[in-house]
């Protein structure tokens, strides 16, 4: 389970979203510097790569507005025990920046961490239509992603990353381009309404895109 914290109380490592070692894949607007990183494409992804000195979380401080994440943490050493810690989570609804807690590293040992959004785009003023009709805020209704900081265990020191891959694809699509309805195998929760109000369903790391970027180690866009 992710939680959420309105503070970390121990001490940590704050790495801005602007750092030059933080590194994006997708297409993400970084121009404003008060409101942070902002997206809205699905597997746009976030990362970064640090040694750790000791066992803490690993935190992101954005507004997820209501989008599903997947965030993986693993580790780098060739020396001990490999360390793969992979979740998934839906953010809370938009308008609040939050401290989200994606792992927790083991102990000393460099390790990488990805945040991916797994959500389609939202549909813009679609988020309006249910309180017009009495319905308050429903699930799916998301809006756009700002990320704003990490925040690493205390002593880490962020470390250059990795190499991008050679190739990069770039697939124009919604619906199920976008993983839209992947993880529901009931075809009436699939249609265009039944997936846009269930975000659990959603997954782009499913989807034909994400599939085929990683079979030929490339870059993809959606």
């Amino acid at each position: 389970m992710v939680m959420t914290e309105p503070l970390i109380s121990k001490e940590c490592v704050r790495v801005e979203f602007n750092d030059p070692n933080v590194q994006y894949e997708g297409r993400v607007a970084k121009e404003d510097s008060q409101n942070g990183a902002q997206y809205d494409w699905p597997l746009v992804a976030i990362s970064i790569r640090f040694r750790s000195e000791e066992a803490g979380p690993v935190v992101a401080v954005m507004d997820g507005a209501f989008n599903r994440f997947s965030a993986l943490v693993t580790s780098e050493d060739t020396v001990g025990p490999a360390f793969s810690e992979k979740r998934i989570f839906t953010a809370e609804a938009p308008g609040t920046v939050r401290k989200v807690v994606l792992g927790q590293v083991p102990g000393r040992g460099v390790y990488r961490v990805k945040l991916a959004k797994l959500t389609e785009p939202c549909h813009t003023g679609m988020p309006m239509l249910p309180r017009y009709f009495g319905m308050g805020w429903m699930s799916g209704m998301q809006g756009v992603v700002s990320f704003r900081a990490w925040e690493l265990p205390s002593g880490s020191t962020l470390l250059p990353p990795p190499d991008r891959p050679q190739r990069r694809i770039e697939v124009i699509g919604g619906s199920d381009t976008c993983g839209c309805g992947a993880e529901s195998s009931d075809t009436r929760k699939r249609t265009w309404w039944g997936a846009f109000s269930r975000n659990e369903i959603h997954n782009a790391e499913l989807c034909y895109s994400y599939q085929l970027a990683t079979r030929l180690n490339a870059e993809v866009h959606v």
